[in-house]
């Protein structure tokens, strides 16, 4: 589904953010994709608070730090556009943290 040309030229009204780290954004300009979890089914994890995604980018250099001690990984937090994401029919979905959607 292709967005309207004044539609792009906006910026986005409903901004998630992804927290990861440079040594996993390598791989997701690789494969041009966010990997999914391997525990919890098919999904990532998307927030509207940058401080909840620069927590788990930070997370995800210490992971990085211990699997791979002699890789550089820094902090990355990934700005998405949720409105495009609908448009592009992605299922969103919300989630609490207490365990129920």
């Amino acid at each position: 589904m292709a967005l309207k040309a004044e539609q792009t030229d906006k910026p986005p009204r409903w901004v998630l953010y992804h927290g990861t780290s440079t040594y996993r954004l390598k791989g997701i300009l690789r494969e041009n994709s966010l990997r999914i979890t391997a525990l919890g089914g098919e999904k990532i994890s998307l927030t509207p608070e940058r401080s909840v995604a620069e927590y788990f980018a930070s997370n995800a250099v210490f992971g990085d730090r211990h699997d791979h001690p002699n890789e550089e990984s820094n902090p990355v937090v990934l700005m998405l556009d949720g409105e495009g994401l609908v448009a592009l029919l992605h299922d969103l979905e919300g989630y609490t943290g207490d365990g129920e959607e």
